[in-house]
């Protein structure tokens, strides 16, 4: 009897023992549940592939957030290869799959986005992006709306292009500045350079062009006499005379006549510009994240400041050389990175 008394005491001790750990694996595994924070789904809206970078620093500072690619976080990837018709659909296409948030950039792409979450919960955050001449945000500190993002100092980085190039040139009289005709922040951009170029007494040779084939014809044109046309050739913060194809185009045409191109985009720098002052596409994409992370928690992107970011120059010193250009070694030491 005492054997039997100490066996069904054991086989309660054991149901009761098991009906705790039951009972506290449920109770975990429901915190666990109540904790997990929900996976978010961001669409990311781009034009072009040369700024793809913007996407993987936004994607790395996001996994620092905590919004691991394929646990905490969907991305729906969209390239519009910069069409107008192509931004429209594509934002379209996000909104209808109902993302949490849209990354966008550059300006377009942005504008695209703003217009199609029109009306909806779904917050933009843009990179890349001009504020001048187009109505993307209210004002730098508030935005409004439900959008927020990292600004393209267009004004400025025109004007320092330009002061750089009059310092590795100072006799420069023409400036050839072709640019895709209608851009939204072409006109401020313009008008910045003009007034810097009128106080050193240098004309811009200023050329709108809709598509790739009348950049072509114009420098046709250009280049028949045997008279240097210009002296230097400057591009414009857009996308399409600064695609690419595009400089490829004025790099053949200006090494056979050393003439030196800048440009904006920093890949341009091994593809034919002497130098590059303009932006950091990753640490762009690095900047909007902390944005998103804060409108994925709850905060109005619109009440957001839009962040400015810091400008950078890249100088092609083999290039130079190529062309016949002399670089100061003030301008060297003024670059962030040397192509030698």
């Amino acid at each position: 009897m005492k054997q039997n008394g100490s066996c069904f005491n054991e086989k309660v001790k054991y149901l009761i023992i098991s009906s705790l750990l039951i009972t506290a694996g449920l109770f975990l595994a429901g915190c666990r549940q109540e904790t997990d924070p929900p996976i978010r789904r961001v669409g990311i809206l781009y034009e072009s592939s040369t700024l793809i970078a913007a996407a993987e620093g936004f994607k790395e500072k996001m996994a620092e957030l905590g919004y691991v690619d394929g646990k905490g976080v969907l991305y729906y990837m969209r390239q519009s290869d910069a069409s107008p018709e192509l931004n429209r659909k594509n934002a379209e296409e996000l909104v209808k799959a109902n993302v949490d948030l849209i990354f966008a950039f550059p300006l377009n792409a942005a504008l695209a986005a703003k217009a199609a979450t029109r009306g909806t919960d779904i917050p933009v955050i843009f990179t890349y992006a001009g504020l001048e001449g187009n109505d993307l945000v209210k004002s730098v500190r508030e935005p409004g709306d439900n959008i927020t993002g990292v600004r393209s100092p267009i004004t400025e980085l025109t004007v320092k292009s330009f002061d750089i190039m009059h310092a590795l040139i100072p006799r420069m009289k023409r400036l050839y500045v072709p640019y895709a005709a209608n851009y939204p922040t072409i006109l401020p951009a313009l008008g910045a350079l003009r007034e810097a170029a009128e106080i050193q007494g240098v004309m811009v040779v200023a050329v709108p062009v809709s598509s790739l084939e009348e950049l072509a014809a114009d420098l046709a044109v250009r280049g028949a006499g045997t008279v240097v046309p210009f002296d230097a050739i400057q591009l414009l913060p857009e996308t399409l005379v600064q695609s690419p194809d595009g400089l490829k185009m004025l790099t053949l045409f200006a090494d056979r006549r050393k003439i030196p191109i800048s440009a904006i985009t920093p890949w341009a720098i091994h593809a034919g510009a002497v130098f590059v002052s303009g932006l950091d596409p990753r640490e762009m994409g690095l900047l909007a994240a902390p944005l998103a992370d804060k409108a994925l928690k709850g905060i109005r992107a619109g009440t957001i400041p839009v962040v400015s970011p810091e400008m950078h120059l890249r100088i092609n010193y083999r290039q130079a050389l190529k062309i016949g250009l002399s670089v100061p070694e003030g301008l060297l030491l003024r670059a962030d990175e040397i192509i030698r």
